[in-house]
């Protein structure tokens, strides 16, 4: 195996280069994949078979992203709930829903009085009621509700569904 050379241009005080972090990680990650595989097939004779209820709890733990397993239970349910598979449809929709709320903020900073205020207000309303995000064109308080199973609802899918023209 080549040794492989820090292409980072930090000074020796600064810490580690994070591309070599990154690539001792993934090859720890990996050495550790291999051995467990290593384990598992050695141990397989001697392991007894998963009963109904564990097979059932092994089946919501996702051995391939692991990593990313962190607190993510909330958006698992969001992704189950709509039959969203891809889950950087997810993280999109997440992004999205941060920057209305960011825009609404920075909206909400302007001068109550200004009139560019008040027609920067009307058409991002406009916009988030035509998309179908807010129920209602009022005020601004009903964008800050907006998140990814606002995005979620509006997908093609799930507007079906509820219409009733599909199962």
């Amino acid at each position: 195996m080549k040794k492989q050379t820090n292409t980072c241009n930090k000074s020796k005080s600064e810490d580690k280069c994070p591309k070599a972090n990154l690539v001792s990680v993934s090859i720890a990650s990996h050495c550790f994949c291999v051995l467990l595989l290593i384990l598992c097939s050695s141990l397989s004779a001697m392991v007894r078979k998963l009963k109904f209820h564990e097979q059932k709890l092994l089946r919501k733990v996702d051995f391939v992203n692991w990593e990313a397993a962190d607190n993510n239970l909330h958006e698992v349910k969001v992704m189950r709930r709509y039959h969203v598979q891809k889950r950087e449809d997810y993280t999109m929709y997440n992004k999205l829903s941060r920057e209305i709320r960011d825009t609404v903020r920075r909206l909400r900073d302007l001068d109550p009085r200004s009139r560019h205020r008040a027609d920067l207000s009307a058409q991002f309303l406009d916009k988030l009621y035509g998309v179908g995000l807010i129920p209602t064109k009022w005020n601004l308080e009903l964008c800050d509700k907006v998140n990814a199973s606002s995005f979620c609802r509006r997908r093609l899918p799930v507007v079906m569904v509820r219409t009733g023209r599909s199962r």
